[in-house]
């Protein structure tokens, strides 16, 4: 089943020279997805009645043409392949005239909210969303992202409250954000990153401080975030 949502680029989308942030792209997309579950019954205001949701593990975006303020696109998602734990959600978004403008791939698991683990996900629940088998990216499978090895440890920061999304834990788009703060000042001002890869590896919640890691190689910024004693690796960011 292809679900479709329709957009106006709005200031609240917008990065640099008026185009819609990477950022913004993401909100494009979560909103998507969120409306296609609420749909078919399974949506953030079910919760309190099916105790399940949904939890993003990566996102792979590709911008071909970047839509800027106050124009109109149509973002188009649907589920393909499925393990027992996880589930891939693919991405296209369009202009008015159906031009093809960006494409993504995400990952998800299935969360039991009262007991906050990993629910199976079975076949019965997975032909709800009618899955398809197209993919947006020649590899049906999200590359598995690794640190760097020559990382330079750049800035900590501390979550706060406004960094806390419904399911208790800080909001997938800000950690993009927040990887944007680790990049050198010249490649912040003047680069727009048209290809970027996120992995989540373990949630951030309030209060926590974290450390970020910066390192360019093979033309690829990379930023890792991990636990204030180095330890705990949350996530991986990389921007091309």
């Amino acid at each position: 089943m292809f679900y479709t949502s329709h957009f106006q680029i709005g200031f609240s989308h917008l990065g640099y020279k008026n185009l819609i942030s990477n950022q913004g792209i993401l909100s494009l997309l979560e909103e998507t997805a969120g409306s296609h579950s609420t749909s078919i019954g399974y949506g953030i205001n079910d919760i309190p009645e099916t105790h399940v949701s949904w939890a993003i593990l990566n996102w792979k975006v590709k911008v071909i043409n970047r839509p800027k303020y106050f124009d109109k696109v149509t973002v188009k998602t649907w589920a393909r392949q499925k393990s027992k734990i996880s589930c891939y959600r693919d991405y296209e978004i369009y202009d008015e005239k159906g031009n093809l403008l960006i494409i993504a791939s995400s990952k998800w698991i299935f969360l039991d909210t009262e007991k906050n683990s990993i629910m199976k996900i079975t076949d019965e629940f997975y032909d709800k969303y009618k899955p398809e088998e197209k993919s947006v990216f020649d590899e049906i499978e999200l590359e598995k992202l690794k640190e760097s090895e020559n990382a330079e440890k750049t800035f900590k920061y501390t979550i706060r409250r406004s960094d806390i999304d419904v399911n208790g834990h800080m909001h997938n788009t800000n950690y993009l954000s927040l990887a944007y703060e680790a990049l050198p000042e010249d490649i912040y001002n003047n680069t727009i990153f048209n290809n970027f890869e996120i992995l989540y590896k373990k949630e951030i919640k309030y209060g926590e401080t974290v450390n970020f890691f910066y390192s360019f190689e093979n033309n690829i910024h990379t930023i890792s975030i991990k636990s204030e004693d180095d330890k705990i690796l949350h996530s991986i960011i990389k921007l091309y």
